[in-house]
C-alpha cells in the first residue's frame, strides 16, 4: 500500500523534462556554465577551483533534479563535472558522457575518454587515453598510460595517438629535440606518480 502511494506521488510530480520551460532553462544554464568555465581557463586561474566547485555542484543538482533532459545536457553536465577533484563525482561525469555518446552526440566520445582517464587517475590508477597531465614542482608530468591501451582504441574515441601526449609533455619540459617515445618520457622522469587524490 505504501509503495502505491509513493508511485502515485511520483506520477503526480511528473517528469521535470515534460516542463519545456524548465528543461530549456536548465539546458541554457548548463551551456552558460560550460562557456564560463572555458573562458576562465583562458583568462586566469585565480578563483578557478572555487568556481569549478560551484559549477560541479550546479550540474549535480540539475542531474539529481532530473533536468538533464537531452543528451546534450548530459554532455554539458559531464563537461562541468570533469573539473571535480572527487573520484565518485568524476565517475558520475564519466557515466553521463557515456550516455551522451550512446545517443551519438558529436563530441561525446572524446569527453567519455577524458572523463574515464580523469576518474582513473583520481583513484591512483593508470589512464587509457593519455589525456591527463599536470604541472608539478619539476614541470609538467604525464600520468602513466595502461600498456594494453592502443592508438586504435584512442582513435575510436577521437583521441590522438599516445605519441602526441609524449610530444606534449616533452615539449612542455624543454625536450623538444627528443623522440616522443615511452622510453624517452620515462628516462626524463616525466611520468607523474600514481596516488589517489
Amino acid at each position: 500500500m505504501i509503495w502505491m502511494f509513493a508511485i502515485g506521488l511520483a506520477m503526480a510530480a511528473g517528469d521535470p523534462c515534460d516542463d519545456a520551460t524548465k528543461a530549456n532553462e536548465a539546458a541554457a544554464e548548463l551551456a552558460a556554465l560550460v562557456q564560463t568555465g572555458k573562458d576562465e581557463r583562458a583568462a586566469t586561474a585565480d578563483k578557478l577551483d572555487k568556481n569549478d566547485a560551484a559549477r560541479v555542484k550546479s550540474a549535480l543538482k540539475m542531474k539529481d533534479s532530473g533536468l538533464l533532459c537531452k543528451p546534450e545536457d548530459k554532455l554539458h553536465a559531464a563537461f562541468l563535472i570533469q573539473w571535480s577533484m572527487d573520484s565518485e563525482t568524476l565517475e558520475i561525469g564519466h557515466n553521463l558522457a557515456k550516455e551522451a555518446m550512446m545517443a551519438r552526440v558529436h563530441t561525446a566520445p572524446w569527453l567519455t575518454a577524458l572523463t574515464y582517464d580523469r576518474w582513473q587517475v583520481s583513484r591512483g590508477l593508470e589512464q587509457r587515453y593519455a589525456s591527463q597531465m599536470v604541472s608539478n614542482k619539476k614541470g609538467v608530468c604525464l600520468y602513466p598510460v595502461k600498456a594494453d591501451s592502443t592508438d586504435q582504441e584512442r582513435m575510436a574515441y577521437d583521441m590522438p595517438p599516445v605519441t602526441d601526449a609524449y610530444r606534449r609533455v616533452l615539449d612542455a619540459n624543454g625536450f623538444t629535440d627528443e623522440p616522443p617515445t615511452y622510453e624517452t618520457v620515462y628516462s626524463k622522469e616525466l611520468f607523474c606518480d600514481l596516488k589517489a587524490w
